[in-house]
């Protein structure tokens, strides 16, 4: 009696967030959705923009992805409104959200050589720094010694240890391209369609018309 009656429960909205880019298969999210959503219900699902411009330049920039290893697929919102729509779903409006990630923050060193962990934040540095990185990280600590306190440069290279050379390396390239990127980006057209990390498709039910 108490799986029956928890089977008969409907709900005015349901949230999916970030959730749809982790699943291997939609067949049971979206038919469970239509099943517990109210005649005049919302479905509000939230997922990564695959047009976002950051993401685009850095795939032409390094001829590579950069995606959460938990992640299955991209879904834009016309994709999701196709696949919604067999489901007994339709989009009325969509939200775009906007995030913090950007190349300028020095993710466009990840690659083979140095992997961003984007749980983290921090880098795993898998080489070591070249002697000619040694000597510009070495002249740089010099300056930096002028700007930053020692507290920094110590933490820093407490964080890192033997690899602290190498990370601020790639501080360094990430800070030159940041500014190279700032300037580049005045050029590129914007829209909301290129300018956020994600969006959220808002979705109702599609109206049955009963045969009495």
């Amino acid at each position: 009696m108490l799986i029956n009656r928890f089977q008969s429960i409907t709900f005015d909205v349901i949230v999916v967030g970030n959730l749809i880019e982790h699943l291997s298969n939609f067949e049971g999210l979206l038919n469970n959705i239509n099943r517990l959503l109210k005649p005049n219900g919302v479905v509000l699902i939230s997922t990564a923009n695959p047009f976002y411009c950051e993401q685009y330049f850095y795939s032409a920039f390094k001829n590579d992805i950069i995606i959460n290893p938990e992640h299955t697929c991209w879904i834009d919102p016309v994709a999701l409104d196709q696949l919604s729509n067999r489901f007994g779903l339709f989009t009325v409006g969509v939200r775009w959200i906007k995030e913090s990630w950007v190349m300028a923050s020095g993710i466009i060193c990840h690659g083979d050589d140095n992997e961003f962990d984007i749980f983290t934040g921090k880098w795993i540095v898998k080489k070591e720094a070249s002697l000619s990185e040694r000597f510009i990280t070495n002249l740089v600590k010099i300056l930096l010694s002028v700007i930053w306190s020692s507290e920094k440069l110590a933490r820093l290279e407490k964080e890192h240890g033997s690899d602290a050379d190498r990370a601020l390396w790639i501080m360094i390239k990430g800070r030159l391209f940041g500014l190279y990127w700032k300037f580049r980006k005045i050029f590129i057209p914007a829209s909301d369609m290129n300018k956020h990390e994600l969006y959220m498709s808002v979705l109702k039910k599609e109206e049955t018309n009963e045969i009495n």
